[in-house]
């Protein structure tokens, strides 16, 4: 997943810790991280967004997607509490993991709500936050890394020093440090054998530096100063679980990209949204990772997102919704009675 509100010239970096939850919340198969926002919704996003545009932020999760209007008010569909309980409110970013969510108002707190996860977040007010599967990260105004949730694979114990943004998966969490170099704890964290348990290397972030940082179930990706990607973890091959080639992300540059379950998607400059790992096809969403999630529409976006099993974004054109891939409960259908 994102993060939500660090600064940068590129937009800054979605049940029971270590279960293998599969697509839509059903067992059998590694669970996706819950999608950020991507573009004007995310502080130093790509493109900019009329104040008059209905929407500024998209984050799809797993079962829900929830989008901030131009004025900061909430709009939440889907299936589940975090559609149905979605606080009112002014806010800024929104993140949403499996079961819950959370915003950053104007006064910089979080507002949290769905399952309440243990520790819970941060009374101060935040610079940044992410919201993973089943934790969530937030980084204080003081510079203290809070992380909250599951943490039986260490998701959700930061590793020592202070960061300027951060980005929590399904079981690991990842944070860029004032110098932009990357740190990764929780699963697949150095001196954990890859292939063994939820470990694929998604916590051994290579050296050098990022302007942004994501995570998704069993991989992650960042955007070097350049705008080229470079992913670790799990997806060099394609093939048997969890590997669906999310490591063999396209050429070129991008602006900002957001990292779903087993797939992920980037924004180039001129708009254009590539995706790449599981979706590429929608020939085995009902007991597969194959649920078209990767099959972006051909049009122009300023912000995007990337789920359990479909992806969201804001289109230029109009700044309305568009969501692809699984719609199972309606998590990819935005209700037509949302305000345009």
């Amino acid at each position: 997943m994102l993060g939500c509100g660090a600064s940068g010239e590129r937009a800054p970096s979605p049940g029971t810790a270590g279960q293998l939850a599969g697509p839509g919340g059903e067992s059998g198969g590694l669970s996706g991280a819950a999608g950020g926002d991507v573009g004007e919704g995310a502080a130093g996003g790509t493109g900019a967004i009329e104040s008059a545009s209905p929407y500024k932020a998209v984050s799809a999760g797993g079962q829900v997607a929830c989008a901030l209007t131009g004025a900061g008010s909430l709009r939440c569909w889907g299936t589940g509490d975090v559609a149905l309980s979605a606080p009112s409110g002014t806010f800024g970013e929104v993140g949403v993991g499996q079961g819950h969510a959370c915003a950053r108002g104007l006064d910089e707190a979080l507002v949290c709500w769905g399952r309440a996860l243990d520790g819970g977040p941060p009374t101060q007010a935040v610079t940044a936050f992410s919201v993973g599967d089943f934790h969530a990260c937030a980084i204080t105004k003081d510079a203290v890394t809070h992380c909250w949730g599951s943490n039986d694979n260490g998701e959700s114990t930061p590793a020592e020093g202070k960061f300027v943004d951060v980005a929590a998966g399904s079981h690991h969490t990842c944070a860029l440090a004032a110098d932009r170099s990357a740190t990764c704890w929780g699963a697949g964290a150095p001196g954990k054998p890859s292939g063994v348990g939820l470990d694929y290397d998604q916590s051994k972030a290579p050296a050098g530096a990022f302007m942004s940082i994501t995570a998704g179930a069993a991989h992650s990706c960042g955007l070097r100063e350049d705008g080229t990607l470079a992913c670790w973890g799990a997806g060099v091959t394609t093939g048997a679980e969890p590997n669906f080639g999310q490591l063999l992300g396209p050429v070129g540059s991008f602006d900002a990209l957001d990292a779903g379950a087993m797939h992920s998607c980037g924004l180039r400059s001129d708009g254009s949204v590539a995706c790449w790992g599981a979706g590429l096809s929608a020939n085995n969403c009902d007991a597969g990772w194959e649920c078209g999630q990767s099959t972006a529409p051909d049009a122009a976006f300023i912000a995007l997102s990337a789920g359990l099993t479909n992806s969201c974004g804001i289109l230029r054109a109009d700044g309305k919704l568009a969501c692809w891939g699984s719609n199972t409960g309606g998590r990819s259908s935005p209700p037509p009675d949302f305000e345009y």
